[in-house]
């Protein structure tokens, strides 16, 4: 049976949750709330405040009622976990923590004992366990799954149009005379139209004179808006004007452009596989949790 009436309009009211006649505390849901929270009013920012903290707090409610079902059930099939398994999970705890004292002050700080952070440790493994035994039940997608996924999701797996460009560029300081460098870029200028070699000059005459002023590929919107507005009204291996942008004045030579394209499917298909086979596993657990839910006992006192 399942009963909501633990949520109202103002919050909660001060009722009980019990799942299979276990107790749950309060501040279960409460710090699954605050768990969600950031990335809930993000999503969620158009709700009303009054809206979106009643939907936090189902949602919160029904994640901690999943976690207890499966909690109680890996205690049920698992049984007791060996204590030397226990100590070697909390020996990598302690160490992690920074050693004896600082896990002896993080236990301070959260009012918990040794013995109770002891049978934390076993639970989480218990939980692994059944989860690991649950996931196992998945089955690996086909490559008929992994082709129609690459077909329905094509835009995902496009690259976008490329750009492969060059320049020879003369930055402007601070209340510098920018004008010389103008005329110094309009003089290359000509001596490109005369044949002379776009790398070489770029070596002897750009701020930036790496690779013969040859930036690589890249695509829309890595570079600045004036640049690309340049390269976008020439043809691959033009030469533009000299222009401005706020980092001086250029020269651009356009040397290729790509179009967009689909990526293969081989260089994607472990993506797609990896993502297919997470979906399978969650689908598991899934149903295996509305399994335990169908016949558990969910109430509030």
């Amino acid at each position: 049976m399942f009963s909501n009436k633990s949520i109202c309009s103002g919050g909660y009211l001060r009722m009980t949750l019990y799942i299979n006649g276990e107790k749950i505390d309060e501040k279960s849901i409460q710090d699954e709330m605050e768990r969600l929270r950031p990335e809930y009013e993000r999503v969620f920012e158009q709700m009303s405040l009054a809206e979106r903290e009643k939907q936090l707090a189902e949602w919160s409610r029904e994640n901690v009622i999943e976690g207890v079902l499966l909690r109680q059930e890996a205690a049920r099939q698992e049984g007791a976990v060996d204590p030397k398994e226990v100590n070697e999970a909390l020996k990598l705890i302690i160490d992690q923590q920074g050693g004896r004292v600082a896990f002896d002050q993080f236990l301070a700080g959260n009012t918990l004992t040794e013995e109770q952070f002891r049978h934390d440790i076993e639970k989480q493994i218990q939980g692994r366990r059944l989860l690991q035994k649950i996931e196992a039940l998945a089955k690996e997608p086909s490559d008929k799954q992994i082709r129609g996924f690459y077909e329905e999701n094509k835009a995902r797996f496009m690259m976008p149009e490329m750009m492969r460009a060059a320049h020879i560029v003369k930055h402007a300081k601070p209340g510098q005379d920018s004008e010389p460098l103008k005329l110094e870029l309009s003089s290359v200028l000509a001596k490109l139209h005369q044949g002379e070699d776009f790398s070489k000059l770029a070596q002897t005459h750009s701020d930036c004179p790496d690779r013969g002023g040859d930036l690589g590929w890249f695509s829309r919107g890595q570079m600045v808006q004036a640049f690309e507005d340049v390269l976008l009204t020439l043809k691959p291996g033009q030469i533009s004007d000299v222009f401005e942008t706020e980092f001086g004045f250029h020269i651009a030579k356009l040397i290729d452009m790509r179009s967009p394209a689909a990526v293969p499917l081989q260089q994607v298909r472990e993506v797609i596989l990896e993502e297919l086979y997470r979906q399978s596993r969650q689908k598991v657990v899934e149903q295996f949790v509305d399994k335990l839910r169908s016949t558990a006992c969910i109430e509030d006192r």
